[in-house]
Parts: C-alpha cells; structure tokens; sequence
C-alpha cells in the first residue's frame, strides 16, 4: 500500500562532495541510504571535478601475483 511505500529507502553510491550520485570518475564514493523521494536525481560527472586531481585507475598500484 501507501504506506509501504512512504517508509522505503533506496540506496545509492553518491559524491558526498557534491551530494549527486556518484559516477565511475568521482574522486570519492561513498554509500547512503535515502528515504524514496529524498535521493538526488542528477548525476556527478567530471565537471564537477575540475580544480580536483584524480588519479586515473591505469595508475593506481595493481596488486601483483607471485
């Protein structure tokens, strides 16, 4: 009913430096539970990240099998 759907929750990786949901590129990803209708809609993307260093993944350390 109504109800149950006034009380659920989804869950969603967001930026919390921009409070948007959180794209591959984010420099930080965090995880937050929102009540349904209280969750952004617009998505972070590397606009939004600009004036920030990001390190790209093809540089971070891999970790190497003996």
């Amino acid at each position: 009913g109504a109800a149950s759907r006034l009380t659920g929750t989804v869950t969603l990786d967001i930026d919390p430096t921009t409070g948007l949901i959180a794209a591959p590129t984010c420099p930080v990803i965090r995880t937050k539970t929102f009540v349904i209708g209280t969750e952004p809609h617009r998505h972070c993307g590397p606009q939004y990240h600009r004036n920030q260093t990001i390190i790209p993944s093809e540089t971070r350390p891999r970790r190497v099998s003996p």
